[in-house]
């Protein structure tokens, strides 16, 4: 009779601690994987892939401007929303001006109607090698368009790095970027 019982009580015991290994195994896992964050920005999915068109032609257009261009980086003022048909290139050795069309001051203005991330507005875009980051002055958080599709390492530019980043991909050639807390 005894050695039924303790025969029970091991094997319980041996199950509880399998199921504990288990648990803190996963445990680990999840706290240790690089895409599960604790981050207290919204990436605004909802509000940004309405207008991956609009986004994407307006990096496309920076991204043809700066390949123009020989410089690491080049960084343009959004412009004022409506009335603006410019937008100025402000990087030292490389200062110009964009003219707007009509159908690009649209789209232009549907993006500064929608974009806030980081609870900051569309301040400035930056181009450097493959990318083409829409940035707030809070630095952050930013959408970063790759030409290539490739995975971004900055929130706007290899000039302003952050140790720990978080990315997501929002869809083909789409990324939001943010600093973890």
């Amino acid at each position: 009779m005894k050695n039924k019982r303790k025969t029970k009580v091991i094997a319980f015991l041996m199950l509880f601690a399998l199921l504990s290994l288990i648990i803190i195994i996963l445990i680990v896992n999840i706290v240790s994987d690089s895409s599960f964050t604790f981050l207290n920005i919204s990436s605004r999915e909802d509000d940004f892939k309405p207008l991956i068109n609009e986004y994407s032609s307006i990096a496309n257009l920076y991204y043809d401007d700066y390949k123009k261009y020989d410089s690491e980086k080049l960084i343009y003022l959004v412009p004022n929303k409506y009335n603006d048909i410019y937008t100025a290139c402000i990087t030292d050795e490389c200062k110009h001006s964009l003219e707007l069309n009509e159908e690009q001051r649209i789209q232009y203005n549907k993006i500064i109607d929608s974009y806030y991330l980081d609870k900051q507005s569309l301040e400035y875009i930056c181009v450097y090698n493959g990318f083409v980051s829409f940035c707030n002055n809070g630095g952050r958080a930013s959408y970063v368009y790759s030409v290539e599709d490739k995975k971004p390492e900055y929130i706007s530019s290899p000039n302003s790095p952050y140790d720990d980043i978080a990315i997501k991909k929002l869809s083909e050639h789409w990324y939001w970027v943010c600093k973890r807390k």
